[in-house]
């Protein structure tokens, strides 16, 4: 889902400075123009800068749970089973 939010925005962005390109065209350079410059960059950078933390919250939420489950079947099942475990695969059958 990530993937697919960082292409929308990037694909927002360079919408937004293709027609800043086209009014500096058709009128050349004025403050609005460059303060429109200046809005889309802080809002890419705004956006994408929300966007790694969300993936480092959701990264450190994931590593927090997979080292939970190592440790709880380390102290019921043994090593081995707990990295299967940690691994996401079922427990191999006695």
């Amino acid at each position: 889902m990530q993937i697919v939010a960082r292409y929308c925005l990037t694909a927002v962005h360079e919408a937004e400075l293709a027609a800043l390109h086209q009014q500096y065209v058709s009128q050349g350079v004025s403050f609005s123009l460059l303060f429109g410059y200046l809005r889309s960059w802080v809002s890419y950078r705004w956006r994408t800068d929300s966007l790694r933390l969300a993936e480092a919250a959701m990264d450190t939420r994931g590593w927090i749970r997979t080292k939970q489950i190592y440790l709880r079947y380390l102290f019921q099942r043994g090593q081995a089973e707990a990295r299967r475990a940690s691994a996401g695969l079922p427990p191999v059958a006695a």
